[in-house]
């Protein structure tokens, strides 16, 4: 299917009764004169213009992206926190090899003592997949300097799951 990049991408500049932005030339059969003619329409230059205006600001965001980046700003500063207190509470039932049905308690421990986290991950499969992320940013990083500090030809590494 031909689409054209620059109508879809601004639907209220462009006709949108025209093949190209609805979809033609399927198993690549189009007639080059139905290109010549929307690459020479009004629509289709207000809409080159207006992809122009945009990708030349440097600041230019599209919208979606712009949306998307502002939520995660605001999850990220909203829920850092009680993440980081989580895997620490998590890390600690592993270090200290709890079992995982005690993290609740600890959790509702910490809300007692006045930390504050939401109601989320705090139950057994949440410690377990925090514990599960540690393991794999440690194994990663004990991976790297050991494969590079070592003067051995080979490295034998068991690791038990």
């Amino acid at each position: 299917m031909v689409y054209c990049f620059g109508c879809r991408r601004y639907p209220t500049f462009a006709n949108r009764q025209i093949f190209l932005y609805i979809g033609c030339g399927s198993g690549g059969r189009y007639c080059r004169d139905s290109l010549v003619h929307h690459n020479t329409s009004k629509e289709h230059y207000c809409c080159s213009l207006q992809f122009e205006k945009d990708y030349s600001n440097p600041q230019y965001m599209e919208p979606i992206k712009a949306a998307v980046q502002r939520n995660v700003l605001q999850i990220s500063e909203k829920f850092f926190s009680a993440l980081q207190c989580l895997l620490n509470t998590s890390f600690f039932v592993a270090h200290e090899e709890l079992a995982l049905r005690r993290f609740a308690s600890l959790c509702e421990l910490q809300k007692k003592n006045g930390v504050q986290f939401g109601d989320q991950y705090k139950n057994d499969k949440g410690c377990k997949t925090f514990i599960s992320h540690i393991a794999q940013v440690e194994k990663r990083a004990i991976r790297s300097s050991t494969v590079s500090d070592s003067r051995f030809i080979s490295i034998i590494i068991r690791w038990i799951y």
